[in-house]
Formats: C-alpha cells, structure tokens, sequence
C-alpha cells in the first residue's frame, strides 16, 4: 500500500464526515426540536419537497461513500496493523481511518508533540511500512 492511496483513503473518510454532517445540520434546520420522528412540524417552510428531496440524495450518496470506505478499510487495516508500535499505530489510525488535522493528534496525544512532529512520525512510519512491502503480502527486499 502507497502513501498515495492511505492519502485517499482519508480523503474518502473525510467527505464521507462531511457529508453525513451535511445531512445532520439539515435536519436540525428542518426539526429543530428533534429529528421530526415524533410527528413534529417542520420549522421552515418544505411545500414543493426540497428538503426531502435534498435528504435522499445525502442517503443515497452516503450509502455509496460508505460503500467505497468499506471496500478499502480492510486493505488499510492490515497495512496498519503491520506497524509494531502501538503508539505509531494509533496516530496513523487518527490520520488516515477518522481523518483527523494533524493539529487534532497533537492535542490528542499530548506530551509536548506538535502537529509537525506527529506528522513526521506517521510520514516516516508510513513511508516504512510501504517500503516493507506492508499489506502487499510480503516483504519487499
């Protein structure tokens, strides 16, 4: 597995994040009591369906996210499981599997590390891994 495709993967994460936010901020501008599920009226003004319209193309476009996400998510597991450091392991999980900033990490983790030395961290791990041949199926020589 590349940098190049971790980066993807990520980036994946991250729009699918985005976009299920997308759908959760609509709702709340819909029901801003609730999600509406008790029978609520909606709070804005819904007559030609725009609303449910825009909520089903955020499902459907959801469902194919996570359908993208879910087919590549075993291959960058297995590829981070072959770091053995579990420390390294967690910071690249935040990076690349919940698609954090590299500032987020750094608070996370704590102990002094700034956004730049985590993200020297994981680059250098990273770049390790994929030089072993890590989730290729064996070591590269």
């Amino acid at each position: 597995m590349t940098l190049e495709e971790m980066e993807s993967y990520r980036m994946n994460v991250h729009m699918l994040k985005k976009v299920r936010d997308m759908k959760r901020r609509l709702l709340d501008a819909a029901y801003p009591g609730g999600n509406g599920a008790d029978g609520g009226r909606a709070a804005v003004s819904d007559k030609t369906g725009k609303i449910g319209t825009e909520l089903g193309d955020l499902d459907t476009e959801i469902r194919a996210m996570e359908i993208v996400v879910n087919r590549k998510k075993k291959k960058v597991e297995a590829f981070i499981g072959k770091c053995d450091n579990a420390w390294k392991r967690q910071l690249i999980r935040m990076r690349f599997c919940r698609a954090m900033k590299w500032q987020e990490i750094a608070e996370v983790v704590g102990g002094g590390n700034s956004a730049a030395s985590v993200r020297a961290i994981v680059m250098r791990e990273v770049k390790k891994l994929a030089e072993n041949g890590a989730g290729d199926g064996e070591k590269r020589r």
